[in-house]
């Protein structure tokens, strides 16, 4: 590595820069001509911005206006007050100052055709007259400086479909690469009126608010004669009755001095013909619009340049998250090991991890600084060869008791449910019951022989039982206990129906036999009378 330092001056900085001050005034020169007006016409000049506030720029405005820049406003504040204002003027609580804004078009633009041999004029209506070009005809239908959103009719007269271009009128106006063309309208088929060689069509094109121009209709245009019905009607008294002429009495009616009045002639008798009536008829014309675009080779090629700049940036994202990961890994490891982890690893191999982090590091911070995504993983690799084990034998002595005690609590409740007296399990076989016993004790007996084990064994060597053996084992005694216990009581048996009543056995000798309330009433009354 070589350290650099200099010293750079004002004055020189202003001399290699001063191209770029040179274009400075360009934009200004522009808004000042298109305005009309003169630099010494300028009541004050306000600037704005922190490029504002270089020298160079500030002289250069004062020089060309003739006059001291000021800074009254403050970029922020500004647009504040212009969005404060423009809510006010919105809402219907606040009075304020009328205040319009309006957007022009920034070119010229303008529209072109083939021309036709001979016949009628064809141009815009409310335009200038378009200027010839060979066999085309050009016109500036929005000039720059059109107000957003307008509108401009063009009068066709063709018997033939034909194109209209939509271009712009200055191409030296616009920046490099922008095409001059902006679209292409193909307007199709359409009728031709009887007794005429041509068609008359009206094309609306619009400017939007966006600036963006289309062809709002295609019509054509055929004027028509009618009879006007109301010409046609015969007159009528005011009452709505018809009021009978002299000709259809029949009979030719005396003046005041007897004589008959003259026969009107045969053709003044006829009824006069109705008057024709002008109406316009419009039709629609379909139309095709085709902007101006990439063709499909360079659509092709502008897509894949995005493909692989996506591609290189996800692989510059993916190649810091893993620099990233990699340092972290460095810190956090150093830290544990002198912390969490000194308990799980000797005082030999926490050394030797101790100096192959401080190296990794050192190497990351030198040699390693713009590596590769690939570079990045491996070094990560060699690292976790180190620790994973170290920070496996934490996490299995962490978890070993909950779920050691997760295993002898499924055991001890299976043991009980094939044990005890509970009557919801008293239909359930010995034999399966037993078979519930004795994988419950297994289980047990497996268990404590592993965490005997394992409480021998050192903390720093592998564990001699993992959490997923045990959890395994757990998983197996439900497997093999659950099936057993929980099977259904057997349905009791069903009742058989019982027989149909029998009749009644006849009364025995010396029995009385029962008597309803008549009956009753009128055994009473024969004892009286055997009485009497």
């Amino acid at each position: 590595d070589v350290d650099f330092s200099t010293k750079l001056t004002r004055e020189k900085l202003e001399e290699l820069a001063v191209s770029t001050f040179d274009r400075f005034l360009t934009p200004i020169k522009t808004a000042l001509a298109d305005a009309g007006l003169r630099p010494d016409e300028i009541s004050e000049v306000e600037v704005v911005g922190a490029a504002s506030r270089t020298p160079c720029l500030v002289r250069t405005l004062e020089e060309f206006f003739g006059k001291q820049v000021a800074r009254h406003l403050n970029a922020t504040e500004a647009v504040s007050r212009g969005c404060a204002l423009q809510c006010a003027m919105l809402s219907p609580a606040f009075r304020v100052r009328e205040f319009d804004v309006q957007d022009v078009t920034p070119y010229s633009i303008a529209f072109r055709w083939d021309k036709v041999a001979a016949g009628a004029d064809e141009g815009a209506d409310d335009a200038a007259a378009g200027a010839a070009d060979g066999n085309s005809v050009t016109s500036v239908l929005f000039p720059k400086g059109n107000v957003l959103p307008s509108e401009k009719m063009i009068t066709f007269f063709r018997s033939e479909p034909f194109a209209v271009e939509c271009l712009y009128a200055d191409p030296s106006q616009l920046s490099a690469g922008i095409p001059q063309q902006i679209s292409k309208f193909e307007i199709g088929k359409f009728p031709v009126p009887d007794g005429s060689d041509k068609a008359k069509l009206k094309v609306k094109v619009r400017l939007n608010l966006h600036g963006v121009v289309s062809l709002d209709s295609v019509q054509t245009v055929v004027e028509v004669e009618e009879a006007d019905p109301a010409a046609a009607a015969a007159p009528t008294s005011e009452n709505g009755d018809k009021m009978e002429t002299d000709a259809a009495s029949g009979a030719p009616a005396a003046d005041a001095g007897g004589e008959a009045p003259m026969e009107a002639d045969a053709g003044a008798a006829a009824a006069e013909a109705p008057k024709k009536k002008k109406k316009v008829r419009r039709e629609d014309v379909a139309y095709n619009a085709a902007t101006t675009g990439m063709n499909a080779a360079d659509l092709q090629g502008a897509m894949e340049k995005e493909y692989d700049m996506a591609m290189t940036d996800r692989i510059q994202e993916e190649t810091k998250d893993k620099k990233n990961e990699l340092e972290a890994y460095i810190y956090s490891m150093r830290n544990k090991l002198c912390d969490t982890y000194t308990e799980y690893v000797t005082e030999g191999d926490k050394s030797s991890f101790n100096s192959k982090l401080d190296s990794m590091e050192d190497w990351l911070y030198e040699d390693g600084e713009d590596e590769t995504k690939g570079v990045y993983v491996q070094k990560i690799g060699e690292l976790k060869a180190i620790g994973d084990p170290i920070e496996e034998r934490y996490n299995e002595a962490a978890s070993r008791p909950e779920v050691a005690s997760n295993l002898q609590a499924v055991c001890k409740r299976f043991t009980e449910m094939a044990t005890g007296s509970d009557a919801a399990y008293a239909h359930i076989e010995q034999g399966d019951k037993d078979k519930v016993t004795k994988e419950c004790a297994d289980a047990l007996m497996w268990l404590q022989d592993k965490l005997a084990q394992q409480e021998s064994n050192a903390k720093t060597a592998a564990p001699v039982v993992f959490t997923a053996d045990i959890n395994r084992k757990r998983e197996t005694v439900e497997r093999f206990c659950q099936p057993i216990m929980s099977k259904p009581k057997p349905a009791p048996p069903k009742e058989e129906p019982k027989p149909a009543a029998t009749e009644e056995k006849p009364a025995a000798e010396g029995d009385a036999p029962m008597e309803t309330e008549g009956g009753e009433a009128k055994e009473g009354m024969e004892t009286a009378n055997d009485l009497d």
